[in-house]
C-alpha cells in the first residue's frame, strides 16, 4: 500500500486544484506563502528569504516527491497536476479549503512579476535576498539592523524545525557562522546532514564549519532520561571532551574574531538536554566572558 499523503502536501495539491492545475513554481510557491500568512494562517511551510522572496526547500522537496509519485508533473518554470483527484480537496476542512479557494481567486491569475510586487510590498524582509531589489528593503534587513551587530555567540537545535525555518532563524539574527558540533554531522531531516547543510547556508552567505571533536558519541546518549542522567553525562563531557578542547574552542574564538556572530549548533530543542550548552558556555569562559551568549 503506497504511503499516505502528508498533510502539507494534500494542501499543495488542493492548492494546485484551485488555481486550474497549472501555474508557474514562482506563483505557486508565493500563494502558498500569502495562504500560511494571510488566509489559513498556520505553518503549513516555512519560509525563508531567498533570491526571488520567500522561499521553501521543503515545499520543493514535496514538489519532488509527488513528481514520483505521479501527481504531478514539472517542467523548468510550470507545475502542471496530473492525478486531479477531487478527494484531496474534500478532505481538506472546511475553514481551509475556504482559505484556498480565496487564494486562488485573488492571485492566481497575477503574473509573476505583479505577484512578486504584491509580497514585496506587504512583506519586505523576504526581499532582502533579491539581488535586483535588495537595497530597496535594505531597512527590512537584519544585516543593516544596528541592534545585530554586535559579536554574539549563539546556539541553536533543529529538532522540530523543518530546514526553512532553521534558515530563516540564523538569517533574522544575522548569524555569519554556523558551527556543526554533532560528533556525526548527518541526519534523517531534510538538510540537515552534512555535505547539504554546508551546501545551503553558503548559498545564502553564511559560513559553515563542523567540528565533530566536540561531539558526544551517540552511544552515550542511549538511555537518558532523568536530569541527573544528563547532568551525569554533561560532567563527563566537561572533565574530558571540553578540558581538552581548547585546541577547537581556539578555531570558533577565531571564526568568532573574524565573522563576529556564529551559532553552536547541534539536534536538541531543549539547551538544557544538549551539549551545546556546555560547549557554548566554556567557549564563552574561554574568550574571558567578552561575548553575550544566546541559546535559539
Amino acid at each position: 500500500m503506497p504511503a499516505a499523503l502528508l498533510h502539507r502536501q494534500r494542501v499543495l495539491l488542493s492548492l494546485l486544484q484551485h488555481i486550474g492545475g497549472k501555474c508557474t513554481k514562482l506563483s505557486l510557491l508565493k500563494q502558498m506563502f500569502l495562504l500560511c500568512r494571510e488566509e489559513a494562517k498556520q505553518d503549513i511551510y516555512d519560509f525563508h528569504p531567498y533570491l526571488y522572496g520567500p522561499f521553501s526547500l521543503t515545499l520543493y522537496a514535496d514538489l519532488r516527491a509527488l513528481e514520483r509519485r505521479g501527481y504531478l508533473r514539472q517542467t523548468e518554470e510550470a507545475v502542471l497536476l496530473k492525478k486531479n483527484d477531487a478527494k484531496v480537496a474534500d478532505r481538506m476542512e472546511p475553514e481551509l479549503n475556504a482559505a484556498l479557494s480565496a487564494i486562488a481567486n485573488k492571485y492566481g491569475k497575477l503574473s509573476d512579476t505583479t505577484m512578486l510586487r504584491q509580497v514585496y510590498a506587504r512583506y519586505p524582509y523576504f526581499a532582502i535576498r533579491n539581488p535586483r531589489c535588495g537595497k530597496r528593503y535594505a531597512s527590512a534587513d537584519p544585516r543593516h539592523d544596528p541592534s545585530k551587530q554586535n559579536p554574539m555567540i549563539f546556539s541553536i537545535g533543529y529538532e522540530g524545525k523543518s530546514i526553512d525555518r532553521f534558515l530563516n532563524q540564523l538569517i533574522e539574527h544575522n548569524i555569519h557562522v554556523l558551527v556543526d558540533i554533532r560528533n556525526n554531522p548527518v541526519s534523517m531531516k531534510y538538510g540537515f546532514s552534512f555535505p547539504k547543510l554546508r551546501e545551503l547556508c553558503e548559498a545564502r552567505g553564511i559560513g559553515y564549519a563542523t567540528i565533530p571533536a566536540l561531539g558526544i558519541v551517540s552511544n552515550k546518549r542511549q538511555s537518558l532520561e532523568t536530569p541527573e542522567d544528563y547532568a551525569s553525562l554533561f560532567k563527563e563531557y566537561e572533565r574530558t571532551t571540553l578540558a581538552h578542547g581548547d585546541v577547537y574552542l581556539e578555531q570558533i574564538a577565531e571564526l568568532l574574531r573574524t565573522k563576529k556572530r556564529i551559532a553552536l549548533m547541534c539536534f536538541e530543542k531543549d539547551v538544557a538536554c544538549c551539549h551545546r550548552s556546555k560547549t557554548s558556555e566554556r567557549l564563552k569562559q574561554y574568550c574571558t566572558n567578552n561575548y553575550e551568549l544566546i541559546h535559539l
